[in-house]
Formats: C-alpha cells, sequence, structure tokens
C-alpha cells in the first residue's frame, strides 16, 4: 500500500558458519536498506521496506543476492490517499456525519488525522481505518455560538501517511430554540416562538412536522436577515382517542428542535367537570329574581366540534327562575354564566345544580338580606351633622359591614359594622358647606366576594347653614 511501511525478510538455505551479507535491491518508488546481514548459525534476517505514494496503483519489485543466487518478490503499490465525503452544507447548532474513504483496502489498520480551521466545528483527533477496510466515518458537531477562530470557508482536513485531502462547508443559521404557551380558552390552541443562531438566508425555510395531526403549516418561510420569530400562530391539534403528546419537530437543515406539546381529547358523555365562583356568600336584592354573576363551569375536556350544553337550576328554586342553560363553544374548556335566584328574608342556604344528563354537581351558595334602603332627614343644614338609618330586608346570622361610598355626605365612620340579627342599623353623617342636593352611597361588600354587591342610594336637599 502506497504511502507505508513494512517488513521484509531473507532467508538462507542453511545456518551459515559466520555472518553472510544479503544485498538488496528495489524498483522506483521502494526504500530499503542496501543489504542486510544474516548473523552466524542464523538462517534468516529482517529489514523495513517504505513506500511511496505513486500516482496510480502499480507494482514493485525488491531483489536479494547472495554469492551467485538471487532472489525477487513483486508486490503492488497500491494508491490509497483519502478522500472526505461531507455534506456541501450544514447549519450551526447541529451535527453531520462524515465517512473517509481510502484508495485501497488497509493491509493493517490505517490511523487519519482529522482537523479543522474554524472554532465552530468539532472533531475527533484521529480515526482509524481497520485492516481489509477502505472507510471510517465520524461526526462533525457545529456549535451555534461565535468562536475566537472563524474562517470565510470552514474546512475539515485529513492528513495520514498515505496522503491527506480536505473538504469546505458552508454553514447556514440553526435553530436555537422553540417555545410555546397556550393559547386562551381554546383547549389544543398554542402560540410557538422560535429563533435562529443567525440571520436566515434568502429563501430558507424551517420545516415542521408534528406526531398529531393539526393545522401547523408543514413549511415555514423565513425572510432574508430575520433570526426572531415570536408568537406565531395560533395553530391547533385535532382531537386524538385519548390526552397524548405531541411531538412538534422544527428542522432547518440539518439543525432540527423537538418541543414536546400537550393535547387534550374531546369531552365525552360522563367526563367530568367543576363549577367555580368568585363569591362564597352572595347577596338577595329586594326583588323577586335577580342574576349572581361570577360563577364558572369548566371541563375536564375540551367541548367538542359541537360545543356542549348544560342545565343551570337551584335547589330550592326562585318565583320567576327555570331552567338556564350554558354553552360552551368548540375547543373551549371553560364558560362563565349567572343563576337565577330570588330575594330572602334571612340567612338561606342554596345550592346551584349544573348538569349535562349525565353528571350532576352541586355549589353550595349563602344568601344574604339584601340592604334595602337607606333614610335620611328630608332635610338638613349645611355643614351640620345629621343621623340616618340603614335598612335591610331580613336579619343576618353575622356581623355584616356596611361601606360609604363616593359620597358628597361626609359620614363620621367611613364604614360600619351591622350586628347579627339586626335589620336596622343608625349611622352619622355631615352635610356639606354648600350646595342644595346631596347623595349618600352605602355598599355590602360580601364575605370573600369581589363581584357581588347589595348597594342603595338616599338623594336628599340641603338647607342654607346659619
Amino acid at each position: 500500500m502506497g504511502g507505508t511501511s513494512a517488513v521484509g525478510k531473507v532467508t538462507l538455505t542453511c545456518l551459515p558458519a559466520s555472518a553472510k551479507t544479503v544485498w538488496l535491491r528495489a524498483s522506483s518508488g521502494v526504500g530499503m536498506p542496501s543489504s542486510v546481514i544474516v548473523g552466524r548459525d542464523k538462517q534468516s534476517a529482517t529489514f523495513r521496506v517504505t513506500t511511496s505514494i505513486p500516482s496510480t496503483t502499480g507494482t514493485s519489485t525488491v531483489t536479494a543476492r547472495h554469492g551467485g543466487q538471487q532472489k525477487s518478490r513483486t508486490f503492488t503499490r497500491a494508491r490509497c490517499v483519502p478522500t472526505i465525503n461531507l455534506p456541501t452544507r450544514a447549519n450551526a447548532a447541529s451535527t453531520i456525519n462524515g465517512s473517509i474513504v481510502l484508495g485501497c483496502v488497509a493491509v493493517s489498520p490505517v490511523v487519519l488525522k482529522l482537523s479543522t480551521n474554524d472554532g465552530r466545528l468539532s472533531v475527533p483527533a484521529t480515526v482509524t481505518v481497520p485492516a481489509k477496510s477502505r472507510s471510517v466515518g465520524f461526526a462533525v458537531k457545529i456549535s451555534a455560538k461565535e468562536a475566537s477562530s472563524t474562517a470565510a470557508s470552514p474546512t475539515v482536513k485529513v492528513s495520514s501517511a498515505v496522503g491527506s485531502a480536505s473538504r469546505s462547508l458552508v454553514l447556514d443559521p440553526g435553530i436555537a430554540g422553540v417555545t410555546f404557551s397556550a393559547d386562551g380558552w381554546a383547549a389544543n390552541t398554542y402560540r410557538f416562538s422560535f429563533s435562529l443562531t443567525g440571520q436566515a438566508l434568502d429563501g430558507s425555510a424551517i420545516k415542521i412536522a408534528s406526531t398529531v395531526a393539526s393545522d401547523i403549516p408543514a413549511t415555514f418561510p423565513l425572510a432574508k436577515g430575520f433570526w426572531l420569530y415570536q408568537s406565531q400562530g395560533p395553530w391547533r391539534f385535532e382531537s386524538p382517542d385519548e390526552d397524548t403528546v405531541a411531538r412538534v419537530t422544527f428542522t432547518l437543515g440539518t439543525s432540527s428542535v423537538t418541543v414536546q406539546v400537550p393535547v387534550k381529547r374531546d369531552f365525552r358523555s360522563g367526563d367530568d367537570f367543576s363549577i367555580a365562583t368568585p363569591p362564597v356568600t352572595a347577596v338577595s336584592p329586594p326583588t323577586e329574581a335577580w342574576k349572581a354573576s361570577g360563577f364558572r363551569i369548566k371541563l375536564d375536556h375540551q367541548a367538542g366540534p359541537a360545543g356542549k350544553q348544560l342545565s343551570v337550576t337551584t335547589e330550592p328554586s326562585f318565583p320567576g327562575c327555570g331552567v338556564e342553560t350554558v354553552d360552551i363553544p368548540a375547543g373551549h374548556t371553560a364558560a362563565d354564566f349567572a343563576p337565577c335566584v330570588g330575594s330572602v328574608g334571612t340567612t338561606a342556604e342554596v345550592a346551584v345544580v349544573v348538569t349535562d344528563g349525565v353528571v350532576t354537581r352541586r355549589l353550595p351558595v349563602t344568601l344574604e338580606p339584601a340592604l334595602i334602603g337607606i333614610e335620611l332627614p328630608a332635610e338638613v343644614a349645611a355643614g351640620q351633622f345629621a343621623t340616618g338609618q340603614l335598612r335591610f330586608a331580613g336579619p343576618s346570622d353575622h356581623d355584616r359591614i356596611v361601606t360609604f361610598f363616593e359620597s358628597v355626605l361626609v359620614p363620621e365612620e367611613a364604614s360600619i359594622v351591622v350586628p347579627s340579627g339586626a335589620t336596622t342599623m343608625e349611622f352619622s353623617f355631615a352635610a356639606p358647606d354648600s350646595g342644595s342636593l346631596a347623595r349618600l352611597e352605602a355598599i355590602t361588600p360580601q364575605e370573600r366576594s369581589e363581584s357581588v354587591w347589595s348597594n342603595t342610594t338616599q338623594i336628599m336637599r340641603l338647607t342654607p347653614g346659619s
């Protein structure tokens, strides 16, 4: 094999009584000593043969001469210069595979050295072609980060005793990362954001593949010079037979990133749902029927293509209230609703009942007697204090706080405590120094309530102060 070395051997027909010199000669391209000595009482001796790399594969001859005898041996001196196979283009933040192929079959293992002129590339220091083989594979890792040493034409080089070769690459930007976020209430609907390791080249595009059917485009064109793409979509996955995880792979050339996205199936008859509401204690107004807002139904799975309809009632029922329906749109998992309730004369426990005909859920709600009015004097002298009274539709079984709000009158206290069992409560206020009309508003915020209020407003006339 051209460019390698081997061990030769000469053998005499008998054991010499003294050392004998055997003269050696070889054809062009073969290097070896001009002679070798066979020692006394020795029948053979070895010598080193080296070969140069031929321009083409051919034969060479080695001749040994001793006394009047001569022997020759012919062998093939093969051209075994290596060549490198690599993709012509590669992406940052990726790994590509290459191979080195010798021009002949290796007689013995051939060690090849690898190197690169670009700090973004990483190659093994050496690879070995096994005996009786012609090739060996290797991997090139390409970093997404800038390196202290970069080249206009990144190159991988192989060198060895049998020759050398190199291969240049064009480095395209790779995919640096992909993130996703759920899009509102619509189940299985997401927005994706992704970034590149460098500016996109003209005409390049990302290929997108998902293990779950969806409306995600198969290719996403990249705008030249851009590297960041935020909140793309929304894209929706189709409902699977059972809850699963979609593996979504973004590929740009040889660079790829895979994210795992949870995908839930559609709601089926018998699936569970829950009722939630901000207020635990509601308040009943003086009217016979009213809407208690702030309630929400949440399904364990998204509503199917036809949506989901549920029925809402209260136990016990109230005059003027009947069965109401709540519609959850297709692809959604929740909807707000306002159950119908009536007025009560004392603290009362009711249940909001929601059913889809298979599963029924009840949410206990406490109704309180409403604050039904504020009694004020018909006239109060400007700048003077006076007494007013709050009136409730009935007693409560616990203390209640009443807050005065947005008033041109000035209450002596910003809020007062109405003790349990009371249906009226007096308070003091001061009239403004000027004006002919004044307004006072009282509000009863309920425990852990942000959306259910009972309020009443009283308007009175002022007389000039003394």
